[in-house]
């Protein structure tokens, strides 16, 4: 009897082994299967937002650059005078010329040519920062140009 007993419990802890494998492979199917899909949506959410990210970042290059469009260029204008006496007074001019909308870049070599000519302390010299083609934002003189300009420029 007793073996017959033991024999039944033997059975019974088999079959409920073979149960909880069969519900323990269905879990970590149903597991796998949750993580599938949560890196399926993960992905189309990146994709998604890729996509308007892409979007925004060409209009906004768009708009830059029909803003840029109707912005004005900028050049700086470094003009020498030579003066030596007996023969008409001598200009040389120098050009430098920026973009539309260029406008830090400019003021940066303007500042940058003002210490150069400062340290260099060469007389009659006149820097220009301009604004299309006729408007002048800033101008520097080293030297008497104005009485240098009113005689016979050659």
């Amino acid at each position: 009897m007793k073996k017959v007993l033991l024999s039944f419990v033997n059975f019974f802890k088999s079959i409920f082994s073979a149960i909880f494998s069969v519900f323990a492979f269905i879990f970590n199917g149903l597991v796998s299967l949750v993580k599938l899909i949560f890196s399926l949506f993960v992905a189309i959410y990146r994709g998604i937002v890729g996509f308007f990210k892409l979007i925004y970042n060409g209009i906004a290059s768009m708009y830059r650059a029909f803003i840029t469009f109707f912005k004005p260029k900028y050049s700086v204008i470094v003009s020498m005078y030579h003066v030596i006496p007996g023969r008409p007074v001598q200009r040389f001019e120098h050009k430098h010329e920026f973009g539309k909308g260029e406008i830090d870049a400019a003021r940066k070599f303007y500042n940058q040519v003002i210490k150069k000519h400062s340290e260099t302390g060469f007389p009659n010299t006149e820097i220009i920062l301009v604004k299309g083609k006729k408007s002048f934002l800033h101008t520097k003189h080293f030297g008497p140009v104005t009485m240098v300009k009113s005689m016979n420029v050659a």
